[in-house]
C-alpha cells in the first residue's frame, strides 16, 4: 500500500514524499530526485488528503504492482491477530559475557593498565596489591588495542585476561544516571518580625 500512496501522490501532487525512498527502487529513487522536488508548502495538503484514504478501495489506494507477476493486483489484509511474547531480561554492567564486546569501554581499560599503569613503577606497586600477577596478565596481549579495537575478536582472547579486565572494570567504574529539569523561579522575601515590645506600646 505505501508503493500504491507513492505514485498516487507522484501523479496527484507532483512532489516526492518523503517515505517514498523507502518503498521503491533505487533506480526509480534517482529518477525521482531528477524529476521531482520534495513535498512542501501548500503540496504538504495534497500529500495529507491522499494519506487520509490511505488503502481506500475508491482510489484503488489498495492496489499495487506485484513485482512477481508484473500485473496489479489487489494487497492482501495483515493478519487479523498477532500475539507478541514479551520477556523482561536484566544484565549487570559490566558483564563477563558482554563487556568484552563493549570495545571502547574494553580497550580504555586495557590500555589504561598494560601501557599506564604497568610502565609505571609505584601505580603497578598499588595495582598489583590488589590484582596479584595483574600486570603479567594484561601484557600477554601487547598488540591489542592499539591500532583498532573494531579488528579484535574477543572470543580469541583467554579467559584470565578477560577475566582480569572485567573484573578491573566492576572495582572501578562508576554508572552515574544524570536526570536534567526545568528551573523552578523562587520568590525570595524577607519575613519581618516583631518585638513584643513594639507591641504593647502601640
Amino acid at each position: 500500500m505505501y508503493d500504491a500512496m507513492v505514485h498516487k501522490i507522484l501523479e496527484n501532487c507532483t512532489c516526492r514524499p518523503t517515505f517514498a525512498k523507502f518503498v521503491i527502487t533505487t533506480q526509480e529513487t534517482m529518477e525521482l530526485d531528477k524529476n521531482y522536488k520534495a513535498c512542501f508548502g501548500d503540496r504538504l495538503l495534497c500529500v495529507k488528503k491522499w494519506t487520509d484514504k490511505w488503502g481506500g478501495e475508491e482510489d484503488n489506494l489498495d492496489r499495487t504492482v506485484n513485482l512477481l507477476t508484473g500485473k496489479e493486483e489487489q494487497c492482501l489484509q495483515a493478519c487479523d491477530v498477532q500475539t507478541d511474547n514479551i520477556f523482561i531480561s536484566s544484565s549487570q554492567y559490566p558483564s563477563q559475557y558482554t563487556f568484552p564486546d563493549r570495545m571502547d569501554a574494553f580497550c580504555s581499560i586495557v590500555t589504561k593498565v598494560r601501557d599506564r599503569i604497568c610502565k609505571d613503577e609505584y601505580r603497578k606497586y598499588s595495582f598489583e596489591s590488589q590484582f596479584p600477577n595483574g600486570c603479567l596478565t594484561y601484557n600477554r596481549y601487547p598488540n591489542i588495542c592499539k591500532v583498532s579495537s573494531a579488528e579484535i575478536d574477543t572470543s580469541s582472547l583467554d579467559k584470565d585476561f578477560v577475566d582480569a579486565v572485567v573484573k578491573y572494570a566492576s572495582d572501578n567504574f562508576v554508572v552515574v544516571k544524570v536526570k536534567f529539569c526545568a528551573g523552578k523561579p523562587t520568590h525570595p522575601f524577607a519575613r519581618k518580625s516583631v518585638q513584643i515590645i513594639n507591641v504593647v506600646a502601640n
